[in-house]
């Protein structure tokens, strides 16, 4: 066979492949290798007719022509075998596409089921807010109702309390002053009982010298002789060692006793101090000369009832 028949039955089945090619843009490239397949026929027909004129002369081109015939058959055959491979390629991401679309298709089977359910939830989280705002109504009602009522209960309570807290104050006042007399009369018996000693054993009793102490809760920030006199406990006495309750309501401790007398502490509930060095104040006594008195006041205001231990 000569090379021009098989280029002629070879050439539509070529063109027929590089027509399919065309499908894909990522296949341009055939095209070129094409068209250089083309100007190759071209040069092996300028070649073939100046072969056919001189045949006897030229066998040894006529081989050269067909060793580069086979060139371009094996091209094509390698060109035949790559589009094979996009055609596979191809087939194969049809199946992925077509595998994707079925997903697609679930998906969207999905995301519709799911939008049915948040309108059934959206409806039934409206029913339920509607239901939390009649209750939330209710319950203000309610709140506002026992807010009155607690009012109403706490103005009676703070009466009571004004009152109740008066009447301990009254009690805790009356019951010092029944401690101080109690204390006084005990002061009293020792010294009869030390006095009445005396006389059995046959020793001329002496006078106890005795004087006017004053003590108790005072609002005065600065000891004076109102301060001093306005103290609700006076006692006469003849020692300034003692025991006392006194209750102050936000207030200052004061106990004034003579100059002459020496100075004392105080103790409570086994502590000792709480009350500033004295100062001392002249007081007109009524019936009695000027005294000059030492007057001790607590560091700082006081609130309560309290027992004082006054020792040296």
């Amino acid at each position: 066979m000569r090379s021009s028949d098989f280029l002629k039955l070879n050439l539509p089945e070529l063109i027929d492949k590089a027509n399919i090619l065309k499908v894909s843009e990522s296949l341009e490239w055939i095209d070129d290798a094409v068209k250089q397949l083309n100007l190759i026929h071209a040069s092996i027909n300028q070649r073939l007719t100046a072969i056919e004129l001189k045949v006897d002369a030229q066998d040894t081109a006529i081989d050269d022509l067909r060793t580069n015939i086979h060139s371009v058959v094996n091209l094509c055959n390698s060109l035949g075998s790559r589009l094979n491979t996009v055609e596979s390629t191809v087939t194969a991401q049809g199946n992925s596409i077509a595998t994707l679309r079925a997903e697609i298709q679930s998906l969207t089977a999905t995301c519709t089921s799911i939008n049915a359910r948040l309108t059934a939830a959206e409806t039934g989280l409206q029913t339920t807010n509607s239901n939390l705002n009649a209750l939330q109504a209710n319950y203000l009602h309610d709140i506002a109702e026992i807010t009155r009522n607690v009012a109403a209960t706490d103005g009676k309570v703070d009466a009571l309390a004004a009152r109740h807290s008066q009447d301990i104050a009254q009690i805790q006042l009356q019951l010092a002053n029944v401690t101080a007399n109690l204390q006084t009369f005990t002061d009293t018996m020792e010294s009869l009982d030390a006095r009445v000693t005396a006389l059995e054993e046959g020793e001329q009793p002496q006078p106890v010298p005795k004087f006017w102490i004053y003590y108790g809760g005072s609002d005065a920030e600065t000891p004076s002789v109102e301060a001093i006199n306005s103290l609700p406990y006076k006692l006469y006495t003849d020692t300034v060692y003692r025991t006392v309750s006194i209750t102050c309501l936000n207030q200052y401790c004061y106990y004034c006793i003579p100059a002459d007398q020496p100075n004392v502490q105080f103790e409570v509930s086994n502590f000792t101090g709480g009350f500033e060095n004295p100062i001392t104040i002249p007081i007109a006594i009524e019936g009695e000369e000027t005294t000059d008195y030492k007057v001790y006041r607590s560091c700082q205001r006081l609130n309560g009832t309290a027992t004082y231990k006054i020792k040296p």
